[in-house]
This record gives structure tokens, sequence and C-alpha cells, in this order.
């Protein structure tokens, strides 16, 4: 199968999707590091709340996203759906295999279709979701020190760090994609779908 084959292409909606989001999750989590949370008995400094403001707002905005994508992917889209997303079918599950055989013979598989490159997608989406919910947990119960908003606080934490692998993975392997030069990191930012 050649690489121009198996290219898939992305409709506007899923190319318009992935960079608001890769946008929204980007800055969540760069300026988590430096916004200051205001705590009792401690006064935060004006940048470092005017910050934590932000990543209020702008994570409320990222959640509205998020459920977006969620109600797009199952809408059945061809490159977005939840077959892509979830290749849990007996198809999607030899993609699946296929890739991994691939990637231990020591190459990249062709194409983004429904093997490791949805699967990964799909495991994203799910961190990012539990990042969503969890800060919209806190948003909601942030100042009433109940035990929901701690338990809020942890998940969102713990899932952080999820999130951040998987933001490095994913930036890693775009720019393996672009030092392919596959069309790839081309075809998802580019102004037409890529066939």
């Amino acid at each position: 199968m050649s690489l121009a084959a198996a290219r898939p292409y992305w409709t506007m909606p899923t190319k318009l999707l992935h960079g608001v989001l890769a946008l929204g999750v980007t800055f969540q989590l760069f300026v988590s590091l430096i916004m200051q949370v205001p705590r009792p008995g401690r006064t935060p400094a004006a940048m470092g709340l005017l910050w934590f403001h932000m990543h209020e707002w702008i994570g409320l905005a990222t959640v509205a996203v998020i459920a977006v994508h969620w109600i797009y992917s199952a809408s059945f889209a061809a490159d977005a759906g939840f077959a892509h997303l979830f290749p849990w079918s007996r198809a999607g599950r030899a993609a699946v295999r296929r890739d991994i055989r691939t990637l231990l013979a020591g190459r990249l598989p062709e194409g983004t279709g429904a093997g490791i490159a949805g699967l990964a997608h799909g495991f994203g989406l799910l961190v990012v979701s539990a990042m969503a919910i969890s800060g919209l947990m806190l948003f909601l119960t942030f100042g009433h020190g109940d035990a929901v908003a701690h338990k809020a606080a942890f998940l969102h934490s713990a899932v952080a760090n999820f999130a951040w692998a998987y933001w490095y993975g994913h930036v890693g392997m775009a720019l393996v994609h672009a030092a392919r030069r596959d069309g790839v990191v081309r075809g998802m930012f580019g102004p037409r779908r890529l066939r």
C-alpha cells in the first residue's frame, strides 16, 4: 500500500475541533504552571490570580469543545467517529495488531486510520474529558470547602499527569510525521481536506 493511498482525509469539523482542542488543552496545561490558586490565608500575586481566572474561563470553553467533540464523534463521522477513536470491533483490533507488528518491526504504520493512531486519539479524548469533568466539578464547588471539591482537585491533579504525557507524545508524533513529510500534519492543519 502506498503512503499516499494510506493517508486519510479530515473533514473541516474534525480539523476545527482538533485545532481548538489542541490550543485549549495546551493553554490549560502551560498556564497551570504559572497560575496561583487562591487559598485561605494566602493572597496570590495579581498575575498569578489572573492566570488562575483565565484557566477557569478557558477551561469552561474547553469543556464545551470537548462536549461538541463527543457529540460529533457519536454522529459516526468517518474521520472522528467512535469506530476510529475506539477500534474495538474485529476490524479495529486487527488494525491495532497490524500497527503494533509494524512498530515492532521498527517502522511507523502508514496513515493515521483506526489502528494505533485512532486508539491514541481515543485515549487522548478520554484523558481530556476526565480533566474537563473534574475541572468543571472543581469550578462548581471551589471555595465551599466540601469533600467533593477536594476529590475533584485530587482527580484534576492526578489526571493532569496523563494529560502532560499525552501532550508530549502527541506533539512528538506530530514532529515525527513532519520530519517524514508524509502529509499528516499538513492534512490536519492545512486549509483543505487531504484525500
